[in-house]
């Protein structure tokens, strides 16, 4: 026994040796019967009969290997050994240390495990350890007000000899990772084996030296523990006045002593958050887009927009406007508008926004007509696009715009959604027609700037086409039907009994509704190379995080009031809506080409494994689905675009 000798409890119990497990009831007294947890464990793929009952803080965070290299012996390498440590046979019922190699950087790297199983053991599991968030070391997150005011929070947590022999050189400072404002100090046991007690966490405790040392050789000595000895250690985090927001605190006290002739260590480790007033960000670059964890914050604000007073250097600038919550994190960009500055300091906005929804389709009498959508309310008035140029070849050959001569320009029409339709004259059968599409801008004096090109599109013509038919079911029989069904044209299902809460649809789009606030809109195009869209109005916050919880209905939308509602698969909340805070919230956010091709004509169909969330396919003449929300959070064919406000988003229509 070394750096397990060291034995690191709570406070708080009634009497020495009793539970107390609760860390905000750590404030002195007499000595807990329970560990202070430090760190834990995810074992995803566990090893059976293997149960893991304490991670000592000098493992650190990342991923270890528990292994099974007997029927009954078991080995530990700590996250960051290059080699696990020795062998130990650990029986059925039996509790056993598992520890890491003999070396300065693995020492005090343990763990205790239990044998609850009789089976042989087999087998090796990666495991996940994490610092651990409000714990007795971490402490309570500050809210705004307290962080606003200041505060000084305190705990106290037991040192323990637990070993045969003295504990000697026991030296205690803070690593140099911790955040700002940590202290510590020791208190000898009375009598009784108890330290002093304080009401509540920001009572300050007396009595007591306070330390700050980053160091072994700055720290607190507290000498020698004798066997079965104990001393209690005091932690006092302050924070603030105006303390900055922040997600992901830290505090980490070492530990440093000798024990049976070895020189060990242990670590006490804790996280907690700092919350603080929300903001909008900017963030600009020249040549690159900004990356607010390494790149400078040129403003910032409670409202947007945000103004950064400079004098621009000449080529393309990017600005993105971010959102800061009041932890700290970071939403997603809300702006992207690439600024170009020549280098007289003018400025533009740079080439408008490429041609989207682009399609070429044969029609009657050996004509194709091609479509394109260009979204003008997407790119700011000093680079929208005035009028369309296309380039059409004839011959299967894909054109070149730096070269051929264009096929068509005709002007736009100022409206905030341009959509271009032009059919040729009549071809030869076969006639195989490829064509792409720019949107251009005038800037005047013979000046423009046009669009990076679509993609190229391509159909044949045919003279003779066949007219579209559907199989429907008829009485005594089958049949055929023209012209094909109609899908719904602002057809509406009612989510709750006030009929606030709704889908409407449309042929190719699904709108979700909460009364007057849009939530996403997702669409469909068959005829444009099967193209999806899915808009959220930037008035919304997309976040990732956890979202659980029993539901009330096994699949579908769960209404628990007009402004809460959750997404539910397998009778549990996996994405969550927050009207009064705006928040959609789900574990993760990813897209998937294997979504099914139709399902039922429903706006949330949820089955065993996931909800759906269709738009119907007039082309199909069924509901396709773009979003499904799974277990693991959100699976879409598309990526969420969530640059437009709502405004914006309904006017594309």
């Amino acid at each position: 026994m070394a750096a397990e000798a060291l034995g690191i409890y709570l406070t708080g119990a009634s009497a020495t040796g009793r539970s107390q497990r609760d860390a905000r009831a750590s404030l002195g007294g007499f000595r807990s019967g329970v560990r202070a947890e430090v760190l834990v464990c995810d074992r995803p793929q566990a090893l059976p009969g293997v149960a893991v009952r304490y991670v000592a803080g000098e493992n650190g965070a990342g991923i270890g290997q528990l292994a099974a290299v007997g029927l009954n012996t078991l080995t530990w390498q700590p996250p960051g050994a290059a080699l696990a440590g020795a062998a130990v046979e650990v029986l059925a019922g039996a509790r056993a240390v598992l520890r890491g190699p003999v070396g300065e950087d693995e020492a005090g790297a343990w763990i205790e495990v239990e044998r609850t199983g009789t089976e042989n053991l087999a087998g090796v599991e990666s495991i996940g350890i994490r610092d651990v968030y409000n714990n007795v070391i971490g402490g309570a997150h500050i809210f705004a007000a307290a962080a606003l005011a200041g505060t000084a929070e305190h705990a106290a947590v037991m040192l323990v000899n637990e070993g045969a022999g003295d504990i000697t050189a026991l030296t205690v400072w803070i690593d140099a990772a911790s955040s700002a404002g940590l202290a510590f100090a020791g208190e000898a046991v009375d009598v009784d084996g108890a330290i002093q007690v304080i009401a509540t966490a920001t009572t300050a405790p007396t009595g007591l030296t306070w330390q700050t040392g980053e160091s072994v050789g700055t720290g607190l000595v507290i000498g020698t523990l004798a066997a079965g000895a104990q001393v209690g250690l005091w932690v006092r985090r302050t924070v603030g006045p105006a303390a900055a927001q922040g997600p992901l605190e830290t505090v980490i006290l070492r530990l440093g002593f000798t024990h049976a002739a070895e020189t060990s260590a242990a670590a006490l480790r804790g996280l907690y958050a700092v919350q603080g007033v929300a903001q909008y960000e900017l963030y600009a670059e020249l040549g690159h887009m900004p990356d607010p964890a390494t790149d400078t914050l040129r403003a910032s604000g409670a409202g947007s927009p945000l103004a950064w007073a400079t004098a621009l250097a000449a080529g393309v600038w990017y600005p993105v406007v971010y959102r800061r919550n009041s932890w700290g994190l970071l939403g997603a960009a809300h702006e992207q508008q690439p600024m170009v500055i020549d280098g007289a300091g003018d400025a533009y906005s740079g080439p408008p926004s490429i041609p989207q929804v682009v399609s070429l389709t044969a029609v009657s009498g050996g004509r194709v007509t091609l479509k394109a959508v260009y979204h003008a309310v997407q790119d700011s008035a000093a680079r929208r696009a005035t009028h369309w140029r296309v380039w059409m070849n004839f011959d299967g050959t894909t054109p070149d715009p730096d070269v051929d001569v264009p096929y068509l320009e005709t002007a736009m029409n100022g409206q905030r959604r341009e959509v271009l339709s032009h059919t040729t004259g009549a071809l030869l059968d076969d006639t195989e027609v490829v064509a792409v599409v720019r949107t251009v801008r005038d800037l005047g004096e013979a000046t423009e700037v046009w669009s990076a090109d679509s993609e190229e599109v391509s159909a044949t013509a045919v003279l003779h086409a066949p007219m579209r038919v559907r199989a429907v079911a008829l009485r005594g029989g089958h049949g055929l039907t023209y012209p094909p069904a109609v899908g719904p044209e602002g057809a509406v299902e009612y989510l709750d009994e006030d009929e606030t809460i709704r889908f409407v649809f449309w042929p190719g789009r699904t709108e979700f509704w909460i009364d007057t606030e849009l939530v996403w809109v997702i669409g469909y195009d068959a005829q444009a190379a099967e193209t999806y869209w899915w808009y959220i109005p930037s008035e919304w916050e997309i976040s990732t995080g956890t979202v659980s919880g029993a539901a009330s209905i096994a699949g579908g939308v769960e209404v628990v009031s007009p402004t809460e509602l959750y997404v539910v698969v397998n009778q549990v909340r996996r994405l969550a809506i927050d009207v009064t805070a705006m928040t959609i919230t789900a574990a993760s956010w990813s897209v998937s080409d294997d979504l099914p091709v139709i399902v039922p004509t429903v706006g949330a169909w949820g089955r065993y494994g996931d909800t759906l969330f269709p738009v119907w396919d007039p082309d199909r003449e069924d509901y396709r689905p773009v979003v499904r929300v799974t277990v693991a959070g959100v699976d879409s064919a598309v990526n969420y675009d969530a640059t437009l406000d709502q405004a914006a988003v309904e006017a594309l229509w």
